[in-house]
């Protein structure tokens, strides 16, 4: 065997570690460790980055299934991506959270950007487009191919404005529609609406069983209240016989008295016609004139 081809260990350069590629600079944040973020730019797309970070594209979608619609991810940009750069990097409930938390400081910190809704796109091709409404349809719940294709046109193409103009007519209509079926005012279906995290459908049928409920309540209180009055009413009437009776009582009362009185005076009266014993004269008491 041949051993000159043997490199001496001792000679041999040390191996170069390489580097993964970070050109977002300052704009992108650090992530917890075995992760990096990409910020997504124009032109970006699910083969380039699994090609620039030495990863599979399967990779990518575990850690960002909900931003990964497609290979262009045009619908995305400015958006932060999660990249896994340890072969052994999971997902643990601390890192959850940190990340989590990232994410929501990222989106803060883009809200509070003054230039991002005036921020204009040229067309894209027909699959940028078809990512784009996807996208749209998958923020916008209910909104059809059409009116996504509408507001992306409105917008420039600029997804955030485009949800923006759609989340203020999205907001007026289901206002409305609660007003009109529930015939409440526009404050009211404003807090209806807010309950019920903006689902129309369940506002509307809250609202239907609670007027249920307080008609089935009316009801049985007048039906309460009537029998109340119609047992007041009986009550009068039979006071009223009652009165009416002894008032007859009285009067018969009286007149059997006022009879019994008469009689009693007759009785005690003396008679003019009657002759007593002491008026009787003898013969001899007559003096003839």
């Amino acid at each position: 065997m041949d051993y000159s081809k043997l490199k001496d260990p001792e000679n041999e350069a040390p191996k170069v570690t390489p580097q993964i590629p970070t050109d977002e600079g300052d704009d992108v944040p650090s992530a917890p460790d075995g992760f990096i973020f990409h910020r997504v730019q124009n032109g970006d797309t699910l083969v380039g980055l699994a090609v620039k970070y030495s990863i599979s594209e399967s990779k990518i979608r575990r850690f960002n299934s909900k931003a990964c619609f497609g290979h262009r991810l045009t619908h995305i940009v400015g958006k932060l991506m999660l990249i896994p750069t340890a072969s052994g990097a999971s997902m643990s409930k601390e890192v959850r959270e940190q990340i989590g938390s990232i994410y929501d400081e990222d989106n803060e910190r883009k809200q509070n950007d003054e230039n991002i809704d005036d921020k204009q796109y040229s067309e894209p091709d027909e699959n940028g487009k078809y990512q784009l409404k996807k996208a749209m349809m998958y923020h916008a719940m209910g909104l059809d191919d059409q009116r996504a294709a509408y507001y992306l046109g409105e917008a420039n193409w600029n997804v955030r404005n485009a949800l923006k103009k759609w989340r203020e007519d999205d907001i007026w209509e289901k206002m409305n529609r609660v007003v009109k079926e529930c015939g409440v005012s526009q404050e009211e279906a404003h807090q209806r609406l807010v309950a019920h995290s903006w689902n129309d459908a369940a506002a509307i049928k809250q609202w239907v069983k609670e007027s249920k409920k307080e008609s089935s309540m009316m009801a049985k209180i007048s039906k309460k209240l009537g029998k109340n009055v119609q047992g007041e009413t009986e009550n009068g009437i039979e006071m009223n016989e009652m009165k009416e009776d002894e008032e007859g009582t009285s009067a018969a009362t009286e007149t059997i008295e006022t009879d019994l009185g008469a009689e009693v005076a007759a009785k005690a009266a003396p008679k003019s016609n009657e002759v007593k014993v002491d008026d009787v004269v003898s013969a001899d008491q007559i003096t003839l004139q």
